[in-house]
């Protein structure tokens, strides 16, 4: 919900360039000259870059994110001890394949209009790595487990001696950071054609958000492979309706019965939801009759 109280503040600061407020007259810089509301561009050293400049920067293949890649899956997987060290591990040896695969000549490539006008840039290795934040913190420390079981049981969490209010505040500013960093691919990746605020931004995917966490179960596999199909989703909408003149309401139609058959499981029986396991507990109670 404060997604629109946001909108408004940043529409707000792009409007206009100045405001009378109780007789004084205040001087925003943010707005771009002109009469559209959008602020000025960012500057290029503070954008993601694109996935062209991440795959072959400069017009030459890069080696720097596979062997990034790949380093880090040895150190994780090869180092046996805690967890906190296999992520260091994978984290140094990561970034000393990101540095010695950019140190390693490439050959051309060139890329045509079709592949360059994909908006896919960085942004997409940030959500890979909020996806690794969220599965480490949730699932693997003391923290986590404490919000799991406020979400699961609230009282029995705070008889249990968790600060009910404190993390709910934690909740909210985690919620807020991931957020950021999906606004960060519209305006610091470029994903509105421009790298600026706008009134177009589409405040409104906080919505799909949910969706996709219902669908992914809030488990990190379930969210990203659910976030996948949700984009799928979205743009075969848009070029259903550029190519076949098709409704993109009918993308908002399929949405709303995942969403609707996914929150129906909750009420159906159990022999609906899980048939095996209606089945077992039938089973054991004709057994339990018989008796």
């Amino acid at each position: 919900m404060f997604n629109y109280i946001a909108a408004s503040l940043f529409l707000f600061l792009i409007s206009a360039n100045e405001y009378k407020f109780f007789g004084r007259t205040l001087y925003l810089p943010f707005k771009y000259p002109g009469y559209e509301a959008r602020s000025y561009e960012i500057r290029p050293e503070a954008r993601i870059p694109h996935w062209t400049d991440l795959v072959a920067p400069g017009g030459e293949l890069s080696f720097a994110l596979p062997l990034a890649l790949l380093l880090g899956l040895l150190g994780y997987f090869l180092v046996r001890k805690s967890l906190g060290h296999r992520l260091l591990a994978a984290g140094l040896l990561g970034a000393l394949g990101y540095g010695l695969g950019g140190l390693l000549p490439g050959p051309e490539v060139a890329f045509g209009p079709d592949l360059t006008s994909v908006r896919l840039n960085g942004a997409f290795l940030l959500a890979l790595l909020a996806l690794l934040f969220f599965h480490y913190y949730v699932f693997r420390t003391v923290g986590g487990y404490e919000l799991r079981a406020l979400g699961l049981a609230p009282k029995a969490a705070e008889y249990g001696g968790v600060a009910v209010g404190r993390k709910v505040v934690l909740v909210m500013f985690l919620s807020g950071a991931l957020a950021g960093l999906a606004a960060a691919h519209y305006v610091l990746g470029g994903g509105i054609d421009e790298y600026r605020l706008k009134q177009s931004l589409p405040y409104s995917v906080g919505f799909d958000g949910i969706a996709v966490a219902l669908m992914g179960q809030n488990t990190p596999l379930g969210v990203g492979l659910a976030a996948w199909l949700f984009g799928i989703l979205l743009t075969g909408g848009l070029q259903v309706n550029l190519q076949l003149g098709i409704s993109r309401e009918l993308v908002a139609v399929l949405q709303a019965l995942i969403v609707l058959f996914i929150a129906a499981g909750g009420f159906l029986p159990r022999y609906f939801t899980d048939p095996l396991r209606a089945a077992e507990v039938e089973l054991k109670s004709e057994r339990e009759v018989k008796e």
